[in-house]
């Protein structure tokens, strides 16, 4: 497994459209947008993070795939270091983009598992 993480900034007061923005496009299987990962050969599911501190405005969105050519197949060959572009998605960012790919060293088979839930 893959986890590809995106972080930028979000406009201010962006935060709330930009979850309603993915729960109707990147996290519904009806959705159409190009964004949609859901029900997307190789996708294993993806989760919208922010900051504790309400002041920061930095947000990470993970998404979790089977391997690379699945994230080439959604992404595109320069997956490494690019998205797929939307423009009405892009209105909730303001600072430059960031991807970056990660794979599972070691921890727990599921969620609540772990230590500390």
């Amino acid at each position: 497994m893959i986890t590809r993480v995106f972080s930028s900034d979000v406009v201010p007061g962006g935060l709330d459209g930009l979850a309603r923005w993915l729960q109707d496009n990147a996290w519904s299987p009806d959705s159409t947008s190009a964004s949609r990962i859901v029900g997307k050969d190789g996708s294993l599911g993806g989760a919208l993070y922010r900051p504790l501190d309400p002041s920061e405005r930095k947000i990470y969105i993970a998404t979790h795939w089977a391997d690379e050519a699945s994230i080439a197949a959604h992404v595109g060959a320069d997956w490494n270091n690019r998205g797929v572009s939307n423009p009405e998605e892009s209105q909730y960012f303001s600072g430059p983009k960031q991807f970056r790919h990660y794979v599972l060293v070691n921890g727990t088979d599921g969620w609540g598992s772990g230590p500390g839930e």
